[in-house]
């Protein structure tokens, strides 16, 4: 089973950007069914919802007590990948509270890319699919370089109401590809490169939302690692 190997430690990537099969394209599958809906007590009209830990963020539910699925939770492509997602997640939080405090910060899981738009972006760019940021096929070797889509909102309160604050966005990177010769690695620089512009692509597309405004983005990019390992290492 694939699973994720290691954060990529590549300033610009892993940073706050804030104001300052061969499948054919597109198809995607979901790793797993989005979560249900899970209730919260509310109290005198006001949402109640307990921190576990300091080392948590707070979720925050909506006015009929429930906490919303993510809407992009799981897409993946199919090809040469098997994606973990509990590693992938819990590694992308931890990278969060690096970035948005959890004393100060609540948590939604991916409300703002919707479940068409990041099927979208993992396929391969084509006149049917202009938006794909994975390359069009072409002649010769054209790897599938992005494998998933993960979104992690953050929301401060005011006094009065829930304001965004930031989002966290992880990107998990093929390491290696299938070819008629057999499976093929991606050299690290070349993942890297490709990671670059994905995540400026990603950036510049949710900067263009009126609900993002300025808030800082923060970018993970996740490797994965080779069949064999199942060390699930992380670096920084």
């Amino acid at each position: 089973m694939k699973q994720y190997k290691k954060w990529v430690p590549i300033i610009g990537l892993t940073a706050i950007l804030g104001a300052c099969n061969v499948i054919p394209r597109g198809h995607v599958e979901r790793q797993n069914p989005p979560a249900t809906k899970q209730d919260a007590p509310i109290a005198d009209g006001q949402l109640v919802v307990e921190q576990p830990h300091n080392n948590y963020y707070q979720p925050l539910i909506d006015d009929q007590g429930h906490y919303p699925p993510s809407k992009n939770r799981g897409l993946t492509l199919t090809l040469n990948s098997d994606i973990n997602l509990n590693l992938f997640e819990t590694d992308l939080l931890r990278l969060s509270t690096q970035h948005f405090s959890t004393d100060q910060y609540f948590i939604q899981e991916g409300q703002l890319l919707i479940e068409e738009t990041v099927s979208n972006w993992l396929g391969r760019e084509s006149d049917e699919n202009p938006s794909g940021l994975n390359p069009p096929e072409g002649e010769g070797t054209s790897p599938l370089y992005l494998a998933s889509i993960l979104e992690h909102d953050f929301y401060t309160h005011n006094g009065e109401a829930f304001e965004l604050g930031g989002l966290t966005i992880g990107l998990a990177m093929n390491g290696s590809y299938e070819t008629d010769e057999g499976v093929q690695e991606i050299p690290q620089g070349e993942m890297i490169e490709q990671a670059q512009q994905i995540a400026g692509a990603i950036v510049a597309r949710i900067r263009e939302s009126d609900k993002i405004g300025s808030v800082p983005i923060v970018i993970g990019v996740y490797e994965q690692a080779d069949s064999n390992d199942l060390s699930g290492e992380r670096i920084y």
